[in-house]
């Protein structure tokens, strides 16, 4: 018998009965199908809140790529209207620097008619004063020369002057 009892704890499947038995006892102070129903909720609560995200994450993705889309449909049409208002602003550019340039032609054209004229009126005054001192010379040479003239001026004077009394 005591080989019998020597044979049984020796033995793979006694001590396996019996480590069986202790896990037994444990499970039964410890609660573990209480702890494992508290581990299988977490693991349930877990996947669902991963499903969860896995379509919070799909709305967005989704979402993110209507905005793209979106904004570079924004972006065309920003780009489109620049352009509209660059070419605008170009064309209100070109036609003020015209009414500038039509300005600025129309008073040099004035300024130049002015110097025109001033210089007209000086050369006329001058030549007037030179036909005046020539007419003058001439008058004072041809009377120095021509005494019966000179007389007959005088007498012409007189009688003028005589005429003017009344």
């Amino acid at each position: 018998m005591s080989d019998f009892w020597k044979l049984i704890l020796e033995s793979n499947t006694f001590n396996f009965i019996v480590l069986i038995a202790i896990f037994w006892v444990i499970a039964i102070k410890v609660n573990l199908p209480e702890i494992f129903e508290t581990i299988r909720l977490n693991v349930a609560a877990s996947i669902e809140n991963a499903k969860l995200d896995l379509k919070n994450a799909q709305n967005s993705l989704k979402q993110a790529k209507k905005e793209a889309k979106n904004a570079t449909v924004e972006a065309e049409e920003k780009i489109k209207l620049a352009k509209e208002n660059a070419e605008g602003l170009s064309k209100d550019i070109l036609n003020n620097a015209k009414i500038q340039v039509s300005k600025i032609e129309s008073n040099v054209l004035r300024v130049v008619e002015s110097e025109e004229r001033k210089i007209s009126a000086k050369l006329t005054n001058e030549t007037l004063l030179s036909a005046v001192a020539l007419a003058k010379r001439k008058l004072v040479e041809r009377l120095s020369s021509d005494k019966e003239l000179q007389n007959k001026l005088v007498s012409d004077c007189i009688n003028e002057l005589d005429e003017i009394e009344l």
